[in-house]
């Protein structure tokens, strides 16, 4: 069910990250330490794929079906975890956590995009799209948040369409 919902791995201008992932669980996002304990949902099952180029900036998708709730209502509690401005997880420390502009795409329910960063990674753009019961998160990191945002919307034209 996931699998028609994942990028082809050959996007211009990246590298494909060799192998695919096995299938796995996953929550749409840890951002603000979203987990279970503020509502998260954790995939029923779920299929990831990556990308990488010549400069440092990587991507990547994963796709999962959530069964107790729909895509579009994962998206609703993420968003609703955005108001934190910083928090830590895996023993990084995230700020400056704000939602950015994402177009209206064909083939998403629901779509979000918000960008973060640490001391490790300058910037950091998350992509939600709901499509039916499958969600497609993409994760872009980059130097700048102008490339990790223009990226992350280049592909989420594809990633929408591909939930159709």
């Amino acid at each position: 069910m996931v699998e028609p919902a994942l990028l082809d791995p050959g996007q211009p201008g990246l590298i494909p990250v060799e192998p695919d992932p096995p299938y796995g669980e996953d929550i749409a996002s840890h951002v603000c330490a979203n987990g279970p304990a503020s509502g998260a949902v954790s995939s029923a099952f779920g299929r990831s794929r990556g990308w990488r180029d010549d400069s440092g900036t990587s991507a990547w998708q994963f796709a999962g079906v959530f069964g107790e709730v729909t895509a579009a209502e994962v998206i609703v509690q993420v968003e609703g975890m955005l108001g934190c401005g910083e928090y830590e997880d895996w023993g990084s420390g995230f700020r400056g956590i704000h939602k950015a502009d994402l177009p209206v795409l064909a083939g998403a329910d629901r779509r979000l995009m918000f960008c973060e960063s640490t001391d490790e990674e300058p910037s950091r753009c998350t992509v939600l799209l709901a499509g039916g019961p499958v969600l497609s998160r993409l994760i872009v990191r980059a130097r700048t948040e102008e490339r990790a945002a223009d990226l992350a919307c280049t592909l989420a034209v594809p990633a929408a369409a591909a939930l159709r």
